[in-house]
């Protein structure tokens, strides 16, 4: 399933989004201070995604969504709310048990706006019986 792992893409976007806030007029080291917590609210996003990713609790993926969040898996429809975000992971965590990985080597921030490189590893096992597992890397912005 080729769209479950495009969407990890499409998260870490959305989280990093997510975790800026309006920027406000500071001096220097009130700046610095203000994008290290957002770089901080980021990783902690991250961290608390693959910790429920690989857990396959689709609830806990869900939580970190919004609740006018647009989840846009390729050659799908979209799934729109914590809701259907939810239901889809769920719908492909009883399909798969997933491990992710995944490698940030920048983050920036520009006011309500960050922006994301890096790396991800998904190593799909099947729970059919007889299906093989799959490993994708991709990079991902």
């Amino acid at each position: 399933m080729t769209a479950y792992p495009r969407a990890i893409v499409l998260l870490s976007v959305a989280m990093a989004l997510g975790a800026c806030g309006p920027a406000e007029e500071q001096g220097e080291p009130e700046a610095e201070a203000a994008v290290e917590a957002e770089l901080e609210a980021i990783k902690g996003l991250h961290d608390g995604f693959i910790t429920a990713h690989n857990a396959n609790e689709a609830s806990s993926v869900a939580a970190l969504y919004t609740d006018g969040a647009v989840l846009m898996p390729p050659n799908e429809e979209s799934v729109t709310g914590k809701q259907g975000v939810e239901s889809w992971y769920q719908a492909n965590f009883n399909q798969f048990t997933a491990e992710l990985t995944l490698s940030t080597e920048e983050v920036e921030t520009a006011g309500d706006w960050a922006f994301e490189r890096g790396t991800y590893t998904i190593k799909l096992a099947p729970k059919a019986e007889g299906a093989n597992q799959s490993r994708i890397t991709a990079s991902i912005l």
